[in-house]
């Protein structure tokens, strides 16, 4: 049976409709979460370290999130751990900052294990050295320049984000 012919530009039309929505409901994992993991990277360790430090960019789009966990295979790691590096206080309690820490040279950092990372909606957290980073515990062997494994960055709204993590010189 023929469709009449002043009927096809809407057969057309509802077929490019449906594409475009089709196209657009293809759009990559994260975007569609709200909130993008960009460069991961994880610091090369020596051969006796039994711990390590990974780092990435955590950029929000849409609604407040919260990083609450980061997985990694038990081939890199029995664990994973969110940490904060903080200015040591002095005897005074005042947080030693700025020049008193560019005087510092014997450890005036401290880390602190933190059960979670907000990351707002319209803005984002970078974990970097001196600042938020996720520790690798007990190492299954040495990060070596040049490996690269996958991890899973957990976000309360978001769900679970794979990540591309390369290990590199810091």
């Amino acid at each position: 049976m023929r469709t009449p012919a002043h009927r096809l530009p809407l057969l057309g039309a509802g077929l490019v409709i449906a594409l475009a929505l089709l196209v657009g409901a293809c759009g990559s994992t994260e975007q569609e979460k709200g909130l993008t993991v960009t460069d991961g990277w994880a610091r090369t360790t020596a051969p006796s370290q039994e711990t390590g430090a990974l780092y990435a960019v955590v950029t929000g789009a849409g609604e407040d999130d919260r990083l609450v966990n980061v997985q990694v295979p038990n081939a890199v790691a029995a664990g994973a751990q969110i940490h904060h590096t903080i200015a040591v206080e002095d005897a005074d309690g005042h947080a030693m900052g700025g020049e008193a820490m560019d005087h510092q040279m014997d450890g005036a950092m401290s880390m602190r294990r933190v059960d979670g990372i907000a990351i707002p909606a319209e803005g984002g957290v970078a974990l970097e050295p001196g600042g938020y980073h996720v520790m690798l515990m007990d190492l299954a062997k040495p990060l070596a320049t040049g490996d690269a494994f996958d991890a899973t960055f957990v976000f309360e709204k978001a769900g679970a984000i794979n990540v591309p993590i390369t290990v590199r010189e810091s």
